[in-house]
């Protein structure tokens, strides 16, 4: 049996959040599918509790020790296979590098690796800088626009690469 991808979504030490990915997770039957994992989930030795959230087709797992043992349990039971839990950054600005690492992914996955926030970040200049000089404010407001969207042309890169100054 071919067992969901499941991403980790945040991860401290003993509580880890888990985005299902099938279809399951996030329709009509959401509720007892969650339901179902997490009965199964329970059933780990380093398991204390876990929380199904139909609502975001995500599931909350309490535990003790490493997840790794956690994540292997439920990849041997074919109930999902989730990748290693990242660490949480410790500053603030690691923290919004993280999140913003995760957007980038997000928006590569739903585009099927064609758009990133590089892109996003550069046609979002354009239309600003375009807006400004509809509005007449060339100088400086569309100025320093259209010129910090020409530093950040977008060019064919790989995922998750950033956009080059």
């Amino acid at each position: 049996m071919n067992a969901q991808k499941a991403r980790v979504l945040h991860a401290i030490p003993g509580r880890v959040r888990l985005r299902l990915t099938a279809d399951e997770a996030l329709g009509p039957s959401a509720a007892s599918h969650l339901d179902r994992l997490a009965r199964e989930l329970v059933k780990c030795p380093q398991v204390v509790a876990v929380s199904p959230r139909p609502l975001t087709g995500s599931l909350v797992v309490m535990h003790q020790g490493n997840f790794e043992a956690v994540a292997r349990f439920a990849r041997e039971r074919g109930l999902f296979d989730a990748g290693p839990a990242r660490p949480v950054p410790k500053t603030v600005l690691g923290q919004i590098g993280a999140q913003v690492s995760r957007a980038d992914e997000r928006v590569r996955e739903h585009s099927d690796g064609r758009v990133g926030l590089d892109t996003v970040g550069f046609y979002a200049l354009l239309a600003m800088g375009g807006i400004q000089i509809l509005r007449g404010n060339f100088m400086p407001a569309a100025a320093a626009l259209l010129l910090n969207a020409a530093t950040w042309v977008p060019h064919e890169s790989t995922p998750g690469s950033a956009p080059v100054p």
